[in-house]
């Protein structure tokens, strides 16, 4: 009889779910995405639900109440399973928040999802407008900020978490590596990375494993939200072909950089300027150069630089 086994975790949890029924038949899982736990579950209940399971694989978490720590100490047996995060191929890419009236905050949506460029983010904090914001897109502007350094980091941060969940990620990293671009985003792989984890986790618990590529059978549902593109100067550095091309979350609609900007700066005029809230800004405010390099790069001259540091 097949084990069961519950999955808990981020957006990538459903398809390693699916990837493991493609794998193996000696499992049968069910993914628990964690963010939506609490509008349906107390810990009690949902500690009672997991105790149902023979197995459970859970991504790192702090959540009070359904993280992994959590549920450890309600006497859980909670396997670690690693979070595919890499951002190498898309560096630009940011999360920020708005600051409430109420003093709170609340993450901040771009024209394509939850995603923004720190660029435009940045530019637009510097109180550029649409056009001298473009011309931050380029390898000038990616070497002031490091984006052209970020894969040997961002490697070795993926391996590290590999290795402290007991499954061998660096040589399935290598594979999805020479596929070319292994992310849709900075935290979305693509369907052959979610496979790759969820054959790695059947083979750990002794299960016969099936033949089959996860290209001929497994819909890459992640592909629907958000897709990012790797900017052409950064591509060219691992040899891969880039583009401008940025996708919407949901919604088969496309912008190129230009549309990208400046429907970006509209949100961020809307929200206000002093209340946008990333952490580019104070890095780049506090890294030597980095903010003049910018505004030079944009076309600002030494009168208005003086302007933009007020």
């Amino acid at each position: 009889m097949p084990k069961s086994i519950a999955i808990l975790g981020n957006c990538q949890i459903g398809g390693i779910e699916k990837a493991i029924n493609l794998a193996t038949a000696d499992l049968t899982p069910k993914s628990f995405f964690l963010a939506s736990l609490a509008a349906t579950y107390d810990k009690p209940r949902f500690v009672a639900e997991m105790k149902g399971f023979d197995l459970i694989y859970a991504h790192p978490s702090n959540d009070p109440q359904f993280g992994t720590e959590a549920l450890r100490e309600a006497g859980l047996q909670v396997r670690e399973m690693p979070v595919i995060a890499f951002p190498a191929f898309h560096p630009d890419m940011v999360y920020a928040q708005r600051k409430l009236p109420d003093g709170g905050v609340e993450i901040m949506k771009s024209p394509v999802g939850d995603n923004h460029s720190a660029l435009a983010l940045y530019g637009h904090h510097l109180g550029l407008n649409p056009e001298q914001i473009a011309r931050l897109f380029c390898a000038e502007a990616y070497q002031a900020v490091g984006f052209f350094d970020a894969w040997s980091p961002a490697w070795e941060e993926l391996a590290a978490a590999g290795d402290r969940a007991g499954l061998p990620l660096q040589s399935m990293m290598l594979s999805w590596a020479r596929r070319g671009i292994f992310m849709h985003t900075l935290n979305h792989p693509r369907v052959f990375v979610l496979a790759d984890i969820a054959r790695a986790i059947a083979k750990k618990e002794g299960c016969r494993l099936r033949t089959g590529s996860s290209d001929a059978y497994l819909v890459d549902d992640l592909i629907t939200s958000t897709v990012w593109p790797v900017y052409p100067e950064i591509a060219a550095r691992m040899s891969l072909e880039g583009s401008m091309l940025f996708k919407r979350a949901q919604i088969t609609e496309f912008y190129d950089l230009e549309e990208m900007i400046r429907e970006s700066v509209t949100i961020y005029d809307h929200a206000g300027r002093d209340n946008i809230q990333c952490w580019r800004f104070d890095l780049w405010n506090f890294l030597p150069g980095v903010r003049e390099n910018l505004l030079g790069i944009a076309g600002v001259g030494d009168e208005t630089r003086e302007l933009a540091a007020v």
